[in-house]
């Protein structure tokens, strides 16, 4: 579960025990990937700043993508894990209601409305939603952090509560079903292209070409490679 995953890189310590205070700052649908198997993964800490760090970004110096912000970030402010369990609560929002909840004409007005937090009610585009899951948005999304989750174990408990109450049962073997069934053709087309890579008993100078051999030299090792059969 992400929140969980955000849990863990904020809480990180280096080897004295001293807190990094990782906050990731690009929390955003590009960077939330589900696998096959019904894992959820949070990707690409680019951006990510940990206390301590050699380069700081500066006071006022706004990076991320500003419809996923928290009201800090674009702000300029100084951040920690709050910031991105704001973001989590946006990637919910346009989850549950297929839609943004930040809208605007041009980016610095873009800017003014996440600033300000101020988001469509997400009641108007889903009628249907249930109080519980509306209450857990509404938290993850306050524009004051100290009204938000305070820590993602905190985000992840109300998430997994919500699931066993409205969905019994349900959990990483149904959601890898789900993508198994969502995602089949493009499952197969893969696997086609991998199939074409196999490697068969034949000719084994056929096997490719050694891209870093002009890089490391004549007399280094591993330069040449040779297909290994199986019996």
């Amino acid at each position: 579960m992400t929140a969980r995953g955000l849990h863990y890189g904020h809480h990180m310590t280096d080897r004295q025990g001293n807190p990094l205070n990782i906050v990731h700052r690009d929390v955003s649908p590009s960077n939330v990937l589900i696998s096959y198997a019904g894992e959820v993964k949070l990707c690409d800490f680019g951006i990510a700043k940990a206390a301590g760090a050699r380069s700081q970004t500066k006071t006022g110096v706004i990076k991320g993508k500003v419809k996923y912000m928290s009201p800090e970030q674009a702000m300029g402010k100084k951040l920690d894990g709050r910031s991105d369990l704001f973001s989590l609560g946006t990637l919910l929002y346009e989850m549950v209601a297929l839609a943004a909840p930040f809208h605007a004409q041009t980016e610095i007005e873009l800017l003014f409305a996440v600033r300000d937090a101020r988001k469509r009610p997400i009641r108007e585009l889903r009628s249907n939603i249930s109080s519980g899951l509306e209450s857990i948005i509404e938290t993850a999304m306050a524009k004051q952090k100290e009204r938000r989750f305070q820590d993602g174990e905190e985000f992840a408990e109300s998430l997994r509560a919500f699931l066993l109450e409205r969905y019994p049962g349900y959990g990483p073997a149904q959601l890898s079903r789900y993508m198994q069934t969502m995602f089949a053709r493009e499952r197969e087309r893969e696997q086609k292209t991998l199939n074409e890579y196999v490697i068969t008993s034949g000719n084994t100078e056929a096997v490719g070409e050694n891209l870093l051999a002009d890089v490391l030299g004549p007399d280094a090792e591993y330069t040449q490679f040779t297909a290994a059969f199986g019996e």
